[in-house]
């Protein structure tokens, strides 16, 4: 007997009602209920299921597939795995696997299930219901995948990668904290950041962690940390508050300090020595568009000649001298300060 999409394939009449409830909810349910006997035939299917497979009728579904395994799992040993689990467990829940439509095509779904007996205990059918979960596993494929590219990077890039608290507690960290500090990243999450800061930085560190708790982003913050050897290196933070967390990206700039302050500490001895010549010395700053700038002269400058150069900062030499204009003097300065071209002359 075959009624709106119901075949009663030898189980009793009373017992094919209990099975398949209110032909009325089987119908309009939005998900697909479905009954089938042990041996992977249906009973009962709904319009919602048909429609899943790619039928335009319950009763065309069930005419069309009379091989469950064969015509409904991609993997036809994924029915005998669904079989087992039912019959070990009586009924299961959320179990997920792919389907075939009737042009070929796969689909994910999720099936609760469970066997039904006959009054002697014999299994005569499994009931469920199959929700289309092909969205949901595509979102969450892709979002894997995204997860997987992040890891990557987190992974392999060679700037200081940081997931802290605004509780001042490392939560996240990549390799690259192990060489610069010397540290194992598993020593380093969990730890408190600001028992790594340098005494003379902390106050500064703890009024910056201040302002990221205020959802304040920090840009090129620099402090101090101390290696596993004691000894302390300068990094450079790029931090960005999100609630309670805070991600930033760090580089050690030890090395470029470095450089600066000796830099800084040649043009002191250079200005100097300059202030302290006996000598006369003017300084110029070559421009991109041929300009050359005044910029200053040291004190017996001021004397030999008789003049407060000072007056004369930031003008051109034409400017700041123009009896010079005529002569070959800006065009000799011109090369020295473009190509180190040195020239002398006495006047």
């Amino acid at each position: 007997m075959t009624t709106g999409g119901i075949s009663s394939e030898g189980i009793d009449p009373s017992e094919l009602h209990n099975l398949m409830g209110s032909r009325e909810i089987l119908e309009t349910a939005p998900i697909g209920v479905f009954t089938t006997t042990p041996q992977g035939r249906y009973l009962s299917v709904n319009f919602a299921l048909a429609k899943m497979h790619g039928f335009a009728s319950a009763e065309e579904m069930m005419a069309s597939i009379t091989d469950i395994a064969a015509q409904v799992y991609a993997q036809p040993g994924d029915r005998k795995e669904f079989q087992s689990l039912l019959e070990e467990k009586g009924q299961i829940f959320n179990h997920e696997c792919l389907y075939r439509r009737r042009d070929g095509t796969f689909f994910w779904v999720s099936r609760n299930a469970r066997i039904v007996r006959d009054r002697d205990g014999q299994v005569v059918a499994y009931q469920g219901f199959t929700t289309d979960i092909t969205g949901r596993r595509r979102a969450q494929e892709a979002l894997n995948r995204k997860s997987e590219e992040l890891e990557h990077y987190f992974q392999f890039s060679l700037d200081l990668l940081c997931i802290a608290n605004v509780e001042g507690q490392f939560v996240r960290l990549n390799p690259e904290w192990e060489k610069v500090l010397g540290y194992s990243v598993s020593e380093l999450e969990g730890r408190m950041f600001l028992d790594f800061v340098h005494p003379d930085d902390l106050e500064s560190t703890m009024a910056a962690v201040s302002r990221l708790a205020s959802q304040e982003q920090i840009l090129n913050y620099v402090n101090r940390f101390q290696r596993k050897d004691g000894t302390y290196r300068w990094i450079e933070w790029r931090s960005r508050p999100l609630g309670r967390q805070i991600f930033a990206t760090a580089r050690d700039i030890t090395e470029r300090r470095a450089i600066e302050e000796a830099l800084q500490k040649s043009e002191k001895t250079f200005r100097n020595i300059v202030q302290a010549s006996p000598m006369g010395i003017h300084l110029y700053q070559l421009q991109e568009d041929g300009a050359l700038v005044f910029k200053g002269a040291n004190p017996a400058a001021d004397r030999l000649l008789g003049v407060k150069h000072a007056q004369y900062i930031g003008k051109t030499i034409e400017q700041a001298f123009p009896p010079l204009q005529d002569t070959e003097i800006p065009d000799r300065y011109r090369r020295a300060a473009g190509h180190g071209q040195s020239w002398s002359t006495e006047q």
